[in-house]
């Protein structure tokens, strides 16, 4: 089973692993210029690999008028998302479905197509091969001059990124955590991260691969807007 259906997991990222990402701000606000760039208005939203809804909502705050459809596979991820938009259920669908397989289309409400297809941090969970087709799945769902944003975490091109990325993952999360307990040690907080179950999750592909895919589809404007060790921000559109 994978580590994101387990409860304990869901809520750690949530209220502690997230906030510790680097540049995560930076992240979310580049991705915001690049919709504003790109779509004069938008009405509906599929987010997948949605968790708590955090990213979904950060789109809705900005886009008052427009509506989401949450996917994700974990229950205690979507238990989440529901008390974030307890009371505005007009804006925000729930779906629980696995974009693993190839029916989880078939899950979704008759929002489609979409102006905006949003992930943050979850197709990095499926092999090169589901991604592609994946990939696909949202080039079809999006309508002409639709957008897909990908928040992802990416394979580093040489050991020395990953070990660098590792380094500065584990700073950041003992700095949260020493604001919490004075007394917590960094050796702990490595400890825990290197012997974290979900990152037996992880099936991460390089950025290069993932540009190079989504051109072949057929997204323009394909490009890493933001690279930073193993972070990225993927994006490409769908022609009118």
């Amino acid at each position: 089973m994978s580590a994101w259906k387990k409860q304990i997991n869901a809520d750690s990222y949530i209220d502690g692993v997230r906030a510790a990402i680097p540049l995560i701000d930076e992240q979310v606000a580049l991705m915001h210029r690049l919709i504003n760039a790109t779509l004069p208005a938008i009405e509906n939203v599929l987010d997948l690999g949605c968790g708590d809804g955090a990213l979904a909502a950060s789109v809705l705050a900005r886009h008052q008028d427009a509506s989401a459809v949450l996917v994700d596979f974990s229950e205690p991820m979507l238990a989440r998302a529901q008390e974030r938009f307890d009371g505005n259920d007009a804006a925000a669908v729930l779906v629980h479905a696995d974009f693993c397989e190839r029916t989880w289309i078939d899950r979704l409400p008759d929002a489609r197509p979409y102006d905006l297809v949003i992930s943050g941090y979850a197709i990095h969970h499926l092999d090169d091969e589901r991604k592609l087709l994946l990939f696909r799945d949202i080039y079809r769902l999006l309508r002409p001059g639709g957008l897909f944003l990908n928040l992802e975490h990416v394979a580093p091109v040489s050991c020395l990124g990953h070990e660098l990325f590792d380094e500065l993952f584990i700073n950041s999360l003992f700095d949260q955590a020493i604001r919490q307990d004075p007394a917590v040690r960094r050796t702990a907080v490595a400890a825990q991260y290197h012997g974290r179950e979900d990152q037996h999750d992880n099936r991460l592909a390089p950025v290069d691969e993932q540009c190079r895919w989504l051109r072949e589809i057929g997204f323009i404007d394909v490009d890493c807007y933001f690279k930073f060790l193993a972070l990225a921000l993927l994006a490409g559109r769908k022609p009118d």
